[in-house]
């Protein structure tokens, strides 16, 4: 196969290598993953999108504005271990509102998907994430790796 040029990007059709045009070039994703701790709360909790994932029970206290626009493309996490009694879900907030949640069933566990999402974010957005338990009367919940992943709009 011959040598490709520097504006050219290297495909496979129907089996067979071949070079074509770069074009506008690849689209840059990002994905944003993070610990949470173990909870035993019934009530709903915010986390900011860094740090460490711990609960407050105000919003205004875990928002970080974004200084970009994107887009949501999936949310997923890992539950390690939940006793609790009811559904609980898992959001993110768009300045306030809550986009592509994640339900999590009563003492489910494993890794949970929300499916295929487009949620776009404008830049300047106050953003955080809503775990919210409140439905639960009684029981714990281990959420291990939480990931979202997006790309700049």
């Amino acid at each position: 196969m011959a040598k490709g040029d520097n504006d050219e990007v290297l495909t496979l059709k129907s089996g067979l290598p071949s070079w074509e045009s770069a074009g506008g070039g690849v689209t840059p994703r990002f994905i944003l993953g993070f610990n949470m701790e173990n909870t035993s709360n019934t009530v709903a909790g915010y986390f900011a999108q860094s740090g460490r994932g711990a609960f407050d029970t105000t919003e205004s206290q875990k928002r970080v504005a974004i200084d970009f626009a994107f887009q949501v493309n999936r949310t997923r996490m890992f539950v390690r271990g939940n006793s609790q009694d009811a559904t609980n879900t898992l959001a993110f907030r768009d300045d306030g509102a809550s986009v592509g949640a994640i339900t999590i069933g009563a003492s489910t566990t494993g890794a949970i998907d929300s499916g295929a999402l487009t949620v776009t974010v404008a830049s300047g957005s106050l953003c955080n994430f809503l775990m919210d338990l409140s439905s639960s009367s009684s029981g714990s919940i281990e959420l291990g790796t939480f990931t979202m992943q997006a790309q700049p709009t």
